[in-house]
């Protein structure tokens, strides 16, 4: 009976060893987007912005939300006359100042529990070339944490144009952009509710003077996203990607007055499910199997006696 007491100690040793293990384990979710928008132009088929083309206004607005475990944040801004569009970083969670305003650094796995957006446009497709950032971050170290982070040009415009076309013209966008995506489910989340995913999305809508659209252009590489689910096969997905000289196609703007409509967009959000048991609750559980232990032991005494 004592032989078969020693043997219950040690096997309750190593269970409560090896829940104690799994409970100390680190898991981690991500959602991060970075889109990077750059060389943004109006050209004829010679290659060059076409004249006979006047700017009547320029607006652009910009809005970022971020989230982290049910509390919220953001900021506005806006600027017109082709200046520039900086809306500082926003951040919940830690570590804190983590990235620069405008980076477009890429984070290791295991960086936080943070979200964070951020935003900036400057440029003008009509002269200088547009160009525009927004990024959206989402990381949980650990599980039961929840975040989201959006990061959107005014609700998804980045810029309205007012354009007055002096005589009838053929012309086309045309972009480089960089893009990374990555959606992250680490495998201490195997087979939870646990997920995380990142887009982007890119538009631009040529109105005329009565409101209709005559042209639109959303290329498929810029619209896009990637999710991961704490499921085998669909845990590490997204990447990085550059693309250069993707083009509209050719439009024929005849004479008259347009609105042109640049849609940017990023967003990122994640959510950590951890079901691990609580370190007090085993502490609890691994009390009550040594106790078990103990009245075994005793039992045995008690009868070889």
């Amino acid at each position: 009976m004592k032989a078969k007491s020693s043997i219950l100690a040690l096997g309750i040793g190593v269970a409560l060893s090896g829940m104690m293990a799994t409970s100390q384990a680190q898991a981690g979710v991500l959602g991060s987007s970075i889109f990077e928008i750059s060389n943004f132009f109006i050209q004829n088929a010679d290659g060059n912005v076409p004249t006979g083309i006047t700017i009547n206004s320029d607006v652009r607005n910009g809005e970022i939300a971020v989230g982290l475990n049910g509390v919220n944040t953001g900021n506005t801004g806006n600027a017109g006359g082709s200046g520039n569009l900086n809306i500082l970083p926003v951040q919940l969670g830690a570590p804190a100042n983590i990235l620069g305003d405008n980076s477009t650094a890429i984070l290791p796995d295991g960086s936080g529990t943070f979200s964070r957006s951020d935003l900036f446009v400057s440029g003008t497709i009509f002269g200088t070339g547009g160009q525009g950032l927004t990024r959206s971050d989402a990381y949980a170290l650990s599980g039961d944490n929840q975040g989201n982070a959006n990061s959107t040009i005014a609700n998804n415009v980045l810029a309205t144009y007012s354009i007055t076309v002096e005589a009838d013209t053929s012309a086309q966008f045309v972009t480089d952009a960089d893009v990374y995506l990555k959606a992250f489910v680490s495998n201490d989340l195997f087979n939870t509710a646990s997920s995380a995913n990142a887009s982007i999305s890119f538009s631009v809508d040529v109105k005329n003077s009565s409101g209709t659209t005559i042209f639109a252009w959303a290329p498929e590489e810029l619209n896009r996203g990637v999710a991961a689910f704490g499921v085998a096969g669909f845990n590490d997905v997204g990447g990085f990607n550059a693309y250069t000289g993707l083009a509209s196609g050719f439009q024929t703007l005849s004479t008259g007055v347009y609105s042109v409509t640049i849609q940017q967009k990023s967003t990122a959000r994640e959510v950590a499910v951890n079901q691990i048991p609580e370190p007090s609750i085993i502490v609890l559980l691994g009390i009550g199997l040594v106790g078990f232990g103990f009245v075994s032991r005793s039992k045995g005494s008690s009868l070889q006696a």
